[in-house]
């Protein structure tokens, strides 16, 4: 009998590089006796996907098993073809909320990305480099673009007015990442901001995405003044994925919940008082295996 999907879980790029096949068929055997449906992050995707055009064939081999992870994980059977179930860049539902607009790179459409994913491992790696080289050269146009993008949002959000260093944000605080985060969405999309705009664009963002901005605060607080973020791209990459955490994040009505390892990415959701948004990999296994937990933490994302 099919169990009623109740939760939807996006893990991020190194979660998966980090499970083993036997982790990850205990994950999906027991999400599945608990209506647990998962989708991969547009991201990892990417960022995994940029890998497999490295040169060192290790780190190739690396790659395509970190795919064949995410396919196992968040693919299914459709008419005898592997799909992969892709959740969209909260970034993008963000600039649709706020613009109307869609990003114009098609390569940002959700089955592109999941063709990509699916043909590199079905095909041997060789075929797949070459079949699709123009597809991969985009990839890494776009990969690149998004680190130079995210990696200056903290000098974005430094012309709206010096963060106070304080371990937690404050709402001025959060509120000057938010104008940052606006501004950079809207040079992307090529939409000119008004004042009236520009306050009520950095008011819903602050309302729904308290987890990535306390994420960029705390990345801007700790940042060394020539040597930028701590972390470098990694951050760069968590911060793209915090924003799969967003408060009332749902897919066709069913909660999100976010599962990453990254300290830091644990310490913004305890910041912004929502730490139930997003679970390590050993938790989030608690979690599936025992029903109470699981429904008081659905209950918890609901709000």
């Amino acid at each position: 009998a099919m169990v009623e999907q109740q939760l939807i879980v996006v893990f991020d790029t190194n979660v998966y590089i980090g499970i083993g096949l036997e982790g990850l068929r205990k994950i999906l055997d027991l999400g599945a006796k608990a209506g647990v449906l998962a989708l991969a992050s547009v991201w990892p995707c990417l960022e995994t996907l940029r890998r497999v055009t490295n040169e060192d064939p290790r780190k190739v081999q690396r790659a395509l098993s970190t795919l064949r992870r995410i396919v196992s994980h968040a693919g299914y059977t459709a008419d005898d073809c592997v799909r992969l179930r892709v959740h969209e860049a909260g970034e993008f539902t963000l600039a649709r909320g706020l613009f109307g607009a869609e990003p114009e790179d098609p390569l940002l459409e959700i089955g592109f990305v999941a063709d990509l994913v699916v043909a590199a491992t079905e095909l041997d790696p060789k075929t797949f480099l070459t079949s699709y080289a123009a597809e991969l050269d985009r990839v890494k146009e776009r990969v690149d673009l998004e680190e130079r993008r995210m990696a200056g949002l903290p000098a974005a959000a430094a012309q709206f007015g010096p963060i106070q260093h304080r371990t937690v944000p404050s709402n001025v605080d959060l509120q000057i990442v938010a104008a940052g985060l606006v501004q950079v969405l809207a040079e992307e999309y090529g939409f000119a901001l008004d004042t009236s705009n520009s306050h009520l664009a950095v008011n819903l963002v602050v309302q729904n995405f308290g987890i990535a901005l306390a994420f960029v605060y705390d990345l801007m607080r700790d940042a060394h003044p020539t040597a930028g973020i701590p972390g470098g791209l990694n951050s760069v990459w968590d911060m793209k994925i915090a924003f799969h955490a967003a408060r009332g994040a749902k897919v066709s009505g069913i909660p999100v919940l976010l599962v990453s390892d990254d300290s830091r990415l644990a310490r913004a959701a305890a910041e912004v008082g929502e730490p139930y948004r997003i679970t390590g990999k050993a938790d989030y296994l608690a979690l599936l295996s025992d029903e109470a937990v699981l429904a008081s933490r659905i209950r918890a994302l609901r709000r």
